[in-house]
């Protein structure tokens, strides 16, 4: 199939000249689970050089939200999605890694390869060590987050804050402390309202349990959410940069 088929639809909505520059965008994704569908879509939208770096393995559990299969339980991410992308586009370009995305130093060619990056690690001192490098180097750098029935999404880049104007960065950084900043900071965020507690309370159900609830709701929001602003990214068009961010509560419209 032409690339010229699969993205036949696209059409009025997207101009030849802008297809075509989507075509050429490089994007590199720093964790597979929230951006699988993010990959897959931006596959149909005509995006075709990607890099796909996570080191984490297909399990049950990920399917209620993430774009892959039973038959594929047990397998690294990135393969699977690899696979997915070339079924999509057999003509697109990916190259995966299945280490750990453990220091900024062991992506630094990657980033520098690429015009955009797409990180949905660990929320520790790697991930806003990337943010702030790839920002430094003049890249788009998305962050993506899939809160309940909510989807969220901050770019950076060399005209945007510092992660550290949005989050209190001192100390030990985890996911469970950055969640207790962004439930405080993104109020249009439903995730309070939709599990009746307190912030302090789900943090410490969250603890609890020993993980997070995720729905495929926030994932297909923040999907949508993260396509439309590569569109506008690559087109030139202006784009909220931190502190701003994009939001979209489902449940509010």
């Amino acid at each position: 199939m032409s690339y010229a088929t699969l993205t036949n639809r696209n059409n009025f909505y997207i101009s030849p000249h802008l297809q075509q520059k989507i075509a050429e965008t490089r994007l590199a994704f720093f964790g597979t689970g929230l951006c699988s569908s993010i990959v897959e879509a931006c596959v149909r939208l005509g995006f075709q050089h990607l890099h796909l770096q996570d080191f984490d393995k297909i399990e049950g559990t990920n399917l209620n939200r993430q774009s892959f299969f039973v038959e594929e339980i047990g397998t690294h991410k990135v393969e699977a999605l690899a696979r997915h992308a070339k079924g999509i586009n057999p003509g697109c370009a990916v190259t995966v890694r299945t280490d750990r995305v453990d220091s900024v130093d062991s992506v630094r060619e990657v980033i520098a390869a690429h015009d955009v990056v797409i990180i949905t690690t660990d929320s520790d001192q790697t991930f806003f060590d990337i943010v702030e490098h790839g920002r430094r180097a003049g890249k788009l750098v998305l962050c993506p987050l899939n809160p309940g029935f909510s989807g969220l999404v901050i770019a950076f880049s060399d005209r945007s804050a510092p992660a550290g104007d949005l989050f209190d960065l001192t100390g030990a950084l985890s996911d469970l402390t950055m969640a207790r900043q962004v439930l405080a900071r993104f109020s249009r965020l439903s995730t309070r309202a939709d599990i009746g507690m307190t912030a302090d309370a789900f943090i410490q159900r969250v603890e609890d349990q020993g993980h997070f609830p995720q729905m495929v709701i926030g994932a297909t929001a923040t999907c949508a959410l993260v396509l439309s602003v590569l569109v506008d990214h690559v087109a030139g068009n202006p784009i909220r940069l931190a502190p701003d961010y994009y939001a979209f509560n489902t449940r509010e419209g």
